[in-house]
């Protein structure tokens, strides 16, 4: 497993002059899925990315690597995807190493697929995502937004080698991209009922004790136990270096149980003060299991 890097108080503050003071969406408001996926405030963070050598007691070894394969979610409102928001936290940003709470990274890497829902059958007993349908890049600091959204003891899940570490961090941020068009691509436009996938890949940095930008590790949060959709969120496993690799989607089940993402779609800004007027609607959410 890497190993948790720590960062500076002084350079907790510098990272966090780039950062917005509070969240772009915020609990009730309006969305475009079937209900938000809230984090869990005391679940785990799925890595971004890992790997891991494996020793072949056979002789020499294999590299196992993973990343998520994100979640799917049901359009709740045909029209434009235009904002995607989700949640994640840091390894090792605990209250002593951050006592400010600032957002401690900067994202270097965003990238945000959606893809189509192949249904349970054939290889799999559970649904998985299929083909890309849209996709973009958010490199430019002005195209999403981080912001600090909660504290509370979390646990980091390393998908690579299976492994669920009791709480190591305390920090939550909602990483908002509230308009997709900034990508310079059209806005992925959705149908109502159908099932569609997130996936998100992303890479972030910090400073070291002498200021100097390090790699951070982020994970994907996991969401409420009952705010749970259909199937669960799923992984990417593949190997390399085996005679028969391995490239396959696993379910997410940490400690037994299984998993879903924290994240929520939103519509175009132009709709928002009409769904708002149907706010009071949206409590009373259907559970669809």
């Amino acid at each position: 497993m890497k190993a948790m890097r720590w960062l500076t108080v002084a350079g907790l503050v510098m990272l966090a002059t780039a950062t917005a003071a509070r969240a772009d969406w915020n609990t009730g408001d309006p969305h475009k899925m079937h209900w938000p996926q809230m984090p869990d405030p005391n679940g785990w963070d799925v890595a971004f990315y890992a790997t891991r050598t494996v020793e072949n007691p056979f002789g020499g070894s294999y590299v196992v690597f993973t990343w998520p394969t994100g979640d799917d979610w049901q359009c709740g409102g045909e029209g434009p995807v235009t904002g995607i928001h989700f949640w994640v936290s840091m390894h090792g940003d605990t209250l002593q190493s951050n006592p400010s709470g600032d957002v401690p990274f900067q994202i270097t890497f965003l990238s945000v697929r959606i893809r189509e829902n192949v249904p349970a059958g054939g290889d799999y007993e559970y649904s998985t995502p299929g083909n890309p349908l849209w996709s973009a890049e958010f490199g430019e600091p002005g195209q999403r937004v981080v912001s600090y959204w909660d504290t509370a003891a979390q646990g980091w899940f390393d998908p690579a080698w299976g492994e669920a570490t009791a709480p190591d961090h305390d920090y939550i941020y909602q990483v908002n991209i509230p308009d997709t068009s900034v990508s310079g691509k059209e806005p992925f436009v959705q149908k109502e009922g159908e099932i569609y996938w997130l996936q998100i890949e992303l890479e972030a940095e910090g400073l070291d004790e002498n200021g100097q930008p390090i790699a951070v590790d982020l994970g994907w949060k996991t969401a409420l136990a009952e705010d749970k959709f259909m199937d669960d969120a799923t992984y990417y496993y593949q190997t390399a270096g085996l005679p028969d690799e391995i490239q396959e989607h696993r379910r997410l089940i940490i400690e037994g149980q299984p998993r879903d993402l924290a994240f929520v779609i939103t519509p175009e800004p132009a709709t928002l003060a009409l769904l708002g007027l149907g706010a009071v609607g949206l409590l009373a959410r259907r559970r669809r299991k």
